[in-house]
C-alpha cells in the first residue's frame, strides 16, 4: 500500500518518483483498500510508498486500522530517516512485524545513489537499532553500476548486524531510472558482479533473470505469469506487467518459462536484448 508521497531522498533508481509530483495521499482511499483486502482473505500488509511511508502525516491512522482488521503481518519500508519518529518498542506496539530497511551501498555510494548527505548513517543507525529486535528486519539493496564493486563488502557488514535478511533488487525501469540510465547496471554487468559474491546466509537476489548470476543465490520473484489465448497457445514473451521474455528465451527452448522473473520490458526497448542471446539457460 502506498501511504506517502513524501520522502528525504529522490534516489536515481527510483522508480515511483514520478507520482511524488502528480499524486496525494488520499487517507480515506487508503483504509477502504486495506478493509477490502482484509475482506478476501490477505492477513498481511507492506506499507510502502511513492517516498518514505514514515513521513505520512496519517501513518497511525492505517495502523490503526491495521491493527483492528486484523492483518498479522505488517511490514514498513523506510529509509531510516523516518525510523526514528518511534522507538522500535513503540514500532512493535503498534502493530509493526517486519521492517525493510533500504541501504545502497557504503557511505558515499549510498549517499550519491540516495542523492543525499547523510543517508548511509540514518540507514544505519536504523539497521542497528533493528538487529536485536524481535521484529524481522530486511535490508534492500537496489543495484547500479556504482555499488556493485562494494556488494562484498556491504553484504558483510550487514551480515555482522544479525539477523538481518538481505535482498539484491534490480530496480523497475521508471521514474528516475529512466533520467538516469546510465548509471544503471546492465545485466550482464550484474551477472559478473554476482559470481564473485561468496554464499552468505540470508541472502537473496529479486527481480533477476535465472540465467544471471549464480544458481546457488537464492531468489525472490515478482511472479511471472503465462497468459493463453482462445487457441490455448502460450504467450511465452510476457512474465509479468513490467517484464517480458526475450526472444532468445523462446528460441532457446528455456526451460525456466514461466518460473523466470524475464527482463524488464523498459530496459529492452531501450538497451535491447542483445546481451542475453546464445546465454547458455539454466
Amino acid at each position: 500500500v502506498l501511504v506517502s508521497y513524501k520522502c528525504t531522498n529522490d534516489c536515481v533508481f527510483c522508480a515511483p518518483a514520478n507520482l511524488r509530483k502528480h499524486h496525494q495521499e488520499d487517507p480515506d482511499a487508503i483504509i477502504a483498500t486495506l478493509q477490502n483486502a482484509r475482506q478476501k482473505g490477505l492477513d498481511s500488509v507492506v506499507l510502502s510508498g511513492a517516498g518514505e511511508p514514515a513521513l505520512s502525516n496519517h501513518l497511525d491512522r492505517y495502523l490503526d486500522a491495521i491493527r483492528s482488521l486484523g492483518f498479522t503481518k505488517v511490514s514498513l519500508f523506510t529509509n531510516g530517516s523516518g525510523f526514528s519518529k518511534y522507538s522500535v518498542r513503540e514500532w512493535m506496539d503498534k502493530g509493526v512485524t517486519n521492517v525493510l530497511v533500504s541501504l545502497h551501498g557504503l557511505e558515499e555510494t549510498h549517499d550519491h545513489l540516495s542523492d543525499r548527505g547523510g543517508a548511509f548513517a540514518q540507514a544505519w543507525e536504523t539497521l542497528e537499532q533493528l538487529a536485536h529486535s524481535p521484529m524481522e528486519v530486511t535490508v534492500n539493496t537496489c543495484l547500479a553500476r556504482r555499488n556493485l564493486d562494494e556488494l562484498t563488502e556491504l553484504i558483510a557488514r550487514v551480515e555482522k548486524t544479525g539477523r538481518t535478511q538481505h535482498s539484491l533488487t534490480v530496480p523497475e525501469w521508471d521514474g528516475n531510472v529512466i533520467v538516469n540510465r546510465e548509471e544503471m547496471a546492465t545485466y550482464s554487468e550484474i551477472h559478473r558482479a554476482l559470481q564473485t559474491i561468496p554464499p552468505t546466509e540470508g541472502l537473496r537476489i529479486h527481480n533477476l533473470p535465472d540465467c544471471i548470476g549464480p544458481a546457488t543465490l537464492p531468489r525472490m520473484h515478482p511472479g511471472a505469469v503465462l497468459h493463453h489465448d482462445a487457441s490455448g497457445t502460450r504467450d511465452v514473451d510476457s512474465t509479468s506487467l513490467h517484464n517480458r521474455y526475450p526472444t532468445s528465451c523462446r528460441d532457446d527452448r528455456c526451460i525456466r518459462l514461466g518460473l523466470c522473473s524475464g527482463v524488464d520490458r523498459r530496459y529492452l526497448e531501450i538497451r535491447g536484448a542483445g546481451e542475453f542471446s546464445g546465454r547458455a539457460l539454466r
